[in-house]
């Protein structure tokens, strides 16, 4: 099987390496940065929860109940959603109020793959006609109805699939991180209604970075997932081709599907955002951006 070879292994050495050498310097850089941001997050939601206590109070509705304030978080794939999702989530519910966060990734509701098979789809995987949209916004919209437990599915990267029979509970959160690919996404062309996953979200993150950076990382991870994957792992059968074979690969389904998705797809709702994180080749913070106001360049 021959792919473009479009990045070289040489290169490739030459980039890991530089930060492999520098992990210990760069992660205390960048850990200080995203811990400031997280302050910042934690200040709007006890603000917001102020608010929507007020809100109760002053209708008189004789009760209350817990809406949790949303996090969305988006960019292309590799640009760093999970990694950032979970730094937010262990600093925000390590403040004094102690906030009870919970995460999810919009890979929960991806249609499985026996179904993007059936609709012939399977290589447009991430892309928004792969996603069970009417599932994810019931499941946004019972979150904000402060419903006391809510069911979603589960995703396994291992496996590359949905799996099947298996749900996890989402129990009244205070703060609900959602991070994935289109979440801010208008799905009209999809549905018979005009709705904006983002309409939910009280504060919305997109991930920016060179293309070439997305690229290089995409690779990385996709070397990751093959060197350490089991038997049974969907990433296995690659782990048989060399390195210079599996980058290859990789940087075909890159140039072919993650690519023009970014292009196609996700690029076009960065202006959605209230913060664009500009990141750097070792996945520093560089820039903010804030909607309606100025950018703050970061040493």
């Amino acid at each position: 099987m021959k792919f473009n070879n479009l990045f070289s292994e040489t290169n490739y050495k030459i980039f890991s390496s530089f930060i492999q050498k520098n992990r210990k310097f760069i992660f205390k850089k960048i850990i200080k940065k995203y811990f400031l941001l997280s302050k910042m997050l934690n200040i709007n939601y006890i603000n917001f929860n102020k608010k929507q206590k007020n809100i109760f109070k002053k209708r008189n509705y004789g009760y209350t109940y817990k809406v949790p304030y949303i996090i969305g978080i988006t960019g292309s794939v590799a640009s760093g959603k999970t990694t950032i999702a979970r730094l937010l989530r262990q600093f925000l519910s390590n403040f004094p109020n102690r906030p009870k966060v919970d995460l999810i990734t919009t890979d929960c509701f991806l249609y499985s793959n026996d179904i993007l098979n059936t609709l012939n789809i399977l290589n447009k995987k991430g892309f928004p006609q792969s996603y069970d949209i009417n599932h994810l916004i019931k499941f946004i919209v019972n979150m904000k109805l402060g419903n006391k437990k809510v069911f979603a599915p589960i995703y396994s990267h291992k496996y590359y699939n949905i799996i099947q029979n298996k749900k996890q509970a989402f129990i009244q959160p205070d703060i609900l991180i959602v991070e994935g690919l289109n979440i801010f996404q208008d799905y009209t062309n999809y549905l018979n209604e005009n709705i904006f996953t983002s309409n939910f979200f009280d504060f919305s993150i997109y991930i920016d970075a060179p293309d070439y950076f997305l690229k290089v990382w995409y690779i990385n991870r996709f070397l990751e997932f093959c060197y350490f994957s089991d038997p049974n792992s969907y990433y296995y059968r690659y782990s048989k081709f060399n390195l210079n074979e599996i980058i290859g690969i990789a940087t075909f389904i890159w140039e072919n599907v993650n690519k023009v998705n970014l292009e196609e797809n996700i690029i076009l709702t960065k202006k959605k955002a209230n913060l664009i994180i500009t990141k750097n080749y070792d996945h520093d913070l560089v820039k903010l951006k804030w909607k309606n106001y100025c950018s703050y360049l970061l040493n």
